[in-house]
This record gives structure tokens, C-alpha cells and sequence, in this order.
């Protein structure tokens, strides 16, 4: 085990720092994403100093407790730190001038060129996409299913035969026939169309999450209750803290969903399965 010494921030954007224990600095990143917070920096320290828990919340009281406790070596890194994010916003800065400069010059084309522009039209509609998706998912043919997948999606794996190898893997079950698509949720780029998948075990509301992209509408994705119960209960029954964040990342990758909806779902789940 190597000692790591990590600066993080929280959602309010309040800092941390923060001494544990970790097989590699892979390893200790995940440790403290899979908490909530935001890394600002993270290295090997040679020597093991005093732990400090980076994983809870602090009070103002606490936040001077930690900072006495850092190092002079920790305050080195951290001011070298510091300087560099200045320098990056000073560049960021000179960027923003130039673009805006550039844009100024180029204003009086541009109005030119916007009344000419034609918007793209998609080939698909998106419940002509969401057809596509679930005529793919009943074949097994997750090649070709992970062409329909969004951006946000689509980045999760490294190819499409990733995706593919996954899928079989998990051997979820068919969503079978389908029927009543409908938009319950419409804006200009993003769409929610629920169809109720027809199943031996009854029927399913399955709801479907598209972006528009320069390629036309994806799927971002995919809330089926009957899967969603399968990763619920492989986190019931996780047999430690690595194969709960393992499907924990599976879950909420695959139907977009906070952690915190997904931890209050494993409770219910629990009881429901216990009572």
C-alpha cells in the first residue's frame, strides 16, 4: 500500500486535504470520486503523516484543524499549486480577448453567413431511433445498438466492441415487443420518450433519454425498471465496497441517475427484499 496526500473540493466548492492509504494513485482517485468530491491535486508522499479524512464534511472549526496540520512541504505544493491555476487563468483571459477581438472584425459577416445557414434535419426521428434501439437490444446486436448511444453515453467504453462484450456479459433480459411510444418530456435538444415494453413478466414503462447531436438524435439513457431491479439487487448482495461501486458506476452510466436516488433506491430495495 502507498500513502497518498489528496486536495479536493465538495460540490459548494469548500477545500480539503487529506492523507490515506491506496495500492495505486488510480486506485486513490476513485477513492475520493466515488465520494462526491472534486480533485484539485493528488501525490505520493514519501513519508506516512497523521490521516486526515477528506471524505466527510467539515466545519469552518475543522477547516482550521486540517490546515494546521499540513506540512511545509504540503504548503509548497499547494502555493506551486495555486500559481499555476493563476497562470492558466491569465491565458484563459488572453484567449477570451483575442476571440472577442477576432469576433468584433468578423461581426457584419457573420449576420451574412446565419441568414444562409440551413439547420440540419435529422434522418431519424427520436422515436424512430428508440424503434432502432430496442429492434437491436431484442437481436443482440450490440455493435451496431452502440451507434445509437449519446455522446455522454457512448464515452464510457472504449470501442464498440467493448460495449458489445459488456452487454452479452450481463445477459440483461429482452425488452420484447413494444408499443405507445410517447414524448412526456420535449425541449429543442432533448427528448424523453416512454414506451411500454411488452415482457412474459407484464408491462414495463421503459423511458429513453435522446440529445440531438450534429449526427442527429442518441440516446443518452435508458431507464428500464425490470434492469434497474437486477442492479439493485447486485448491490443488495455486493461483497464489498468494490463490487458495490462497480455497479453503482454501471447503474447510474446507464440510466443517468444522481447517487444519491440511486443509494435511496438500495434502501428500498433492502427492505423490500428483507422485510
Amino acid at each position: 500500500m502507498k500513502k497518498f496526500r489528496c486536495i479536493a473540493k465538495d460540490e459548494k466548492g469548500r477545500q480539503y486535504a487529506g492523507s490515506f492509504d491506496a495500492n495505486t494513485e488510480e486506485e486513490a482517485r476513485e477513492m475520493v470520486r466515488a465520494e462526491g468530491f472534486e480533485i484539485a491535486d493528488i501525490y505520493e508522499e514519501e513519508e506516512a503523516t497523521k490521516p486526515i479524512t477528506v471524505l466527510k464534511h467539515t466545519s469552518w472549526g475543522d477547516m482550521r484543524q486540517l490546515r494546521q496540520q499540513r506540512t511545509e512541504a504540503e504548503e509548497e505544493h499547494l502555493a506551486r499549486f495555486r500559481k499555476e491555476q493563476k497562470r492558466r487563468r491569465i491565458g484563459d483571459l488572453l484567449g477570451y480577448v483575442i476571440i472577442l477581438t477576432g469576433s468584433l472584425i468578423a461581426i457584419s459577416g457573420i449576420f451574412f453567413v446565419l441568414q444562409r445557414i440551413t439547420p440540419v434535419t435529422p434522418e431519424k426521428s427520436p422515436k424512430e431511433v428508440v424503434e432502432a434501439y430496442v429492434s437491436l437490444e431484442n437481436s443482440g446486436n450490440y455493435r451496431d445498438q452502440f451507434e445509437l448511444l449519446g455522446k455522454m453515453r457512448a464515452a464510457q467504453f472504449e470501442s464498440a466492441d467493448q460495449y458489445a462484450e459488456r452487454r452479452k456479459f450481463m445477459s440483461m433480459p429482452a425488452m420484447g415487443k413494444f408499443g405507445g411510444a410517447e414524448e412526456v418530456e420535449s425541449e429543442r435538444k432533448r427528448v424523453v420518450i416512454e414506451v411500454r415494453a411488452l415482457r412474459e413478466t407484464g408491462i414495463n414503462p421503459v423511458e429513453f433519454h435522446l440529445v440531438l447531436q450534429r449526427t442527429g438524435w442518441k440516446i443518452n439513457y435508458v431507464r428500464d425498471p425490470e434492469r434497474i431491479d437486477i442492479y439493485l439487487e447486485q448491490l443488495t448482495i455486493a461483497f464489498d465496497a468494490d463490487d458495490a461501486r462497480k455497479w453503482m458506476q454501471i447503474l447510474k452510466g446507464e440510466t443517468g441517475l444522481a447517487d444519491l436516488k440511486i443509494r435511496e433506491m438500495v434502501k428500498a430495495h433492502k427492505k423490500k427484499t428483507f422485510r
